[in-house]
């Protein structure tokens, strides 16, 4: 048997020398603690303990999937957002922080609104926007929609899992949706042709239907903007994420289209990220 310090310190030299990580020893204790069946701060606290050889086995798996690019997320099966923690599959995009600021602009705009309101998380894939802002919002009427049957039973998991009332309904964007709605969020599929041969991207087996958005990147956003504005109750929102090269040609589909007060938000890196054009 081998005692928990020293299998980390293999586990992170070992994750250091791939590359793959920026943050070797946390990946490391993630996993152990996963194969402890403990909290990371347990693990932390634990570092004589000795593990099995039926548990150095599976952490030692582990960390081989690690080192060829899967993703924590997947390996761990849960992914934390917006303060909630989400199941995550190889069927859906591992929720960023970056698209926290979703739910930031979604809050913002909904307090525009004194009565009723309904939101659409387009794309939704586990979820995590649309049910983090149900659990803000009690009284709004939430539909997460997604074109994945498998996306969607993730999707409904969390919601089971959180406690939110939302409705998970299969389109592809809005074919089976009947608006109109107060705001339209999503983080659409906006990785371009290129980019999508980036051999790190593919080690990481996240669905390319959810990140796949045509040659430039923008042929899912070009039409929820265009089909988008229709779904919105005058003076409702349409809020999109998209990559820091895209924000421009973004806000310039929205102004050609007849959305007005547009403006383009910063991510944590201070960057430009989030789109938001009010009908």
């Amino acid at each position: 048997m081998a005692q928990l310090r020293e299998i980390l310190a293999q586990a992170t030299e070992a994750l250091r020398n791939t590359g793959i990580t920026e943050t070797p020893f946390l990946d490391a204790l993630l996993l152990a603690s996963k194969v402890l069946q403990i909290s990371k701060e347990k693990a932390l606290a634990s570092m004589d303990r000795e593990l099995s050889r039926g548990q150095q086995r599976e952490f030692h798996s582990l960390v081989t999937m690690r080192s060829s690019g899967t993703p924590s997320a997947y390996l761990m099966g849960q992914q934390e957002f917006y303060g909630y923690l989400f199941t995550v599959t190889p069927d859906v995009l591992i929720p960023r922080p970056d698209s926290e600021l979703l739910v930031e602009e979604s809050l913002q705009a909904a307090g525009e609104f004194p009565g009723d309101i309904r939101i659409l998380d387009v794309c939704t894939g586990s979820g995590c926007i649309g049910i983090s802002l149900k659990l803000q919002l009690k009284n709004a009427e939430v539909i997460c929609s997604d074109v994945s049957d498998r996306a969607l039973a993730v999707c409904r998991e969390n919601a089971g899992n959180l406690q939110a009332d939302v409705s998970a309904v299969h389109s592809s964007l809005f074919e089976n949706l009947s608006g109109p709605f107060t705001i339209v969020v999503s983080n659409p599929p906006y990785l371009t042709s290129l980019e999508m041969e980036d051999p790190q991207l593919k080690s990481r087996d996240e669905p390319e239907l959810a990140l796949h958005g045509g040659t430039d990147g923008l042929d899912v956003i070009r039409e929820i903007v265009c089909m988008g504005y229709e779904m919105l109750v005058p003076g409702g929102f349409l809020i999109l994420e998209s990559s820091i090269g895209q924000t421009e040609a973004v806000r310039t589909m929205m102004l050609h289209r007849g959305y007005s007060e547009t403006r383009i938000s910063a991510d944590l890196t201070g960057r430009g990220r989030v789109v938001t054009g009010r009908r």
